[in-house]
């Protein structure tokens, strides 16, 4: 439990690198359409949302695995 609340810390709101500055949307639509699409994606992602739902699997398999 520690090392995935260590590690979504690290990747969520550690050092960002060059590329974190990177202008997605000037890319070249027909060349990266999937990067552009991610991109969008990832800038309405719920990273909170997302280490609670990661933290509810990984507490209900451990009861599980506790009680079987």
């Amino acid at each position: 439990m520690v090392a995935y609340v260590v590690g979504h810390c690290a990747a969520w709101h550690g050092p960002r690198s060059d590329l974190a500055t990177v202008d997605y949307g000037a890319l070249d639509p027909a060349r990266f359409p999937y990067v552009r699409e991610a991109a969008t994606m990832l800038a309405q992602h719920d990273v909170d949302r997302e280490f609670e739902l990661g933290l509810e699997a990984l507490v209900s398999g451990l009861a599980r695995h506790a009680s079987g």
